[in-house]
């Protein structure tokens, strides 16, 4: 009987990841090797027709900072996830480990629930960055009490609240 490969325990991160990641990398490669940042960036689902606040941070860096690679967890999952044993809250969990800081805009159910999975565990929200919208600031709510608190707690300049929708509206 052929045993079943256990993939959250053989390998740590998945092979599109670590294939996208090396791809990225050997731009990079002189004598005075400078390793690049890499930076989580979620947010609303991506729809060709807008640019959300995660594609204008990703093009601005791209343009300004080239030492900085931006993550989307879509453009990777498409090839992981046919991988039956993997389930996405532990695919973007392997995703947060490996990143430098998480950029994380709260603009829907599924950054919500990101939020909340991430600041579980203390490492992780840690290189949280969150922008929600100013509307909540003073809101009474889970988030704002549980998972925003938290990373304020630790780290006060990593909570910021903009109005969403015209965050990047000065670039």
């Amino acid at each position: 009987m052929k045993k079943i490969p256990d993939y959250r325990f053989q390998r740590l991160y998945p092979d599109k990841f670590l294939e996208e990641l090396t791809k990225q990398s050997y731009s990079y490669v002189r004598s005075d090797a400078k390793y690049p940042k890499f930076f989580f960036l979620c947010g609303k689902k991506q729809d060709s027709k807008e640019m959300t606040n995660r594609l204008w941070v990703k093009e601005f860096y791209k343009k300004h900072d080239n030492s900085i690679i931006c993550i989307f967890a879509e453009n990777l999952w498409e090839k992981e996830s046919k991988i039956q044993e993997l389930d996405l809250l532990t695919y973007e969990s392997f995703l947060a480990e490996a990143s430098d800081a998480i950029l994380l805009f709260v603009e829907s159910y599924g950054t919500a629930c990101e939020l909340g999975a991430f600041t579980i565990k203390d490492n992780l929200a840690k290189k949280i960055v969150v922008f929600n919208d100013s509307s909540y600031k003073n809101e009474n709510s889970f988030l704002t009490e549980g998972p925003i608190k938290k990373i304020k707690n630790s780290n006060p300049e990593n909570v910021i609240y903009s109005d969403l929708n015209a965050i990047f509206s000065k670039f």
